[in-house]
């Protein structure tokens, strides 16, 4: 789709949805403050450029670990018309937004996008990152900047389960594992600000390390 036309429908659907507030009432719900549940929004137009840089194909099945209110998922289906976009997110705040949004994108908009061939799947999980099963993903993009250590070393352990070329982007938090290896590292802007942009790609087998 025709990148303004895909900015003008991403930014209509999530007029007025303040994910920073949902995000803070359903911490505040929790009754506890873990500061990986540290809420982030991609922009639109960086987001754009980032996927640009890993070679996508249409069939690829895009992953977003803490997907929030869904606009990484609902970016990847607009701009490139990934087999499927699917985001993890792990409160049920978040989670429920984001489902409106794609049942009000499915009823009011994508009807009138015939000529635009959009096919591409769109889901949300209501779950843990680290207990879910995203092995089926081509690309995984993770919002990693306030990751502890201990989530990170874990996350690569799940990461260790995508296949061969599977491409995986993290911001500011960086991979260890020899597995992966580092394209490239970028600074993009991010609507609370810039972060390092890390690109890799997974070398070996599912499982290998």
């Amino acid at each position: 789709m025709d990148f303004k036309k895909a900015k003008e429908i991403f930014n209509s659907l999530f007029q007025g949805v303040d994910g920073y507030q949902i995000s803070f009432q359903a911490r505040k719900k929790l009754g506890f403050y873990d500061r990986s549940l540290t809420y982030g929004e991609i922009n639109f137009d960086s987001f754009y450029e980032i996927i640009k840089m890993i070679n996508s194909k249409k069939e690829d099945v895009f992953y977003d670990l803490g997907s929030g209110t869904g606009k990484a998922v609902l970016a990847s289906h607009l701009l490139f018309d990934f087999k499927k976009s699917i985001g993890i997110e792990i409160l049920d705040n978040l989670y429920e937004i984001s489902l409106s949004i794609k049942e009000k994108y499915e009823r009011e908009i994508k009807p009138g996008l015939v000529n635009e061939k959009i096919m591409g799947e769109i889901d949300f999980v209501l779950g843990d990152i680290l207990e879910t099963d995203f092995s089926e993903a081509d690309i995984v993009f993770a919002n990693s900047t306030c990751f502890p250590d201990e989530i990170m070393n874990n996350l690569e352990q799940k990461l260790l389960t995508l296949k061969k070329g599977a491409r995986i982007i993290t911001l500011t938090n960086r991979l260890k594992n020899e597995a992966f290896l580092l394209l490239m590292s970028k600074l993009y802007q991010q609507n609370w600000g810039q972060a390092t942009v890390n690109f890799y790609v997974k070398e070996s087998a599912a499982g290998g390390s």
